[in-house]
């Protein structure tokens, strides 16, 4: 680099980057968390349909 340029152009970058990992962490943590409620609805549903077989056996 040359020594006439500030010092500011060359952080620029190196924020631009540490938001970019920062944005990157963060969608990859909504992802994970996304699949664990998802396994987690599945595994109530699957709970729920046994008791629903049940009550539909005693009225019916």
């Amino acid at each position: 680099m040359s020594e006439t340029t500030p010092a500011g152009d060359e952080t620029q970058p190196v924020a631009s980057q540490r938001r970019t990992q920062s944005t990157i962490s963060v969608l990859q943590n909504v992802t994970q968390n996304v699949t664990a409620a998802q396994g987690r609805v599945q595994d109530a549903d699957l709970a729920a349909e046994p008791a629903e077989l049940t009550d539909g056996e005693a009225t019916g």
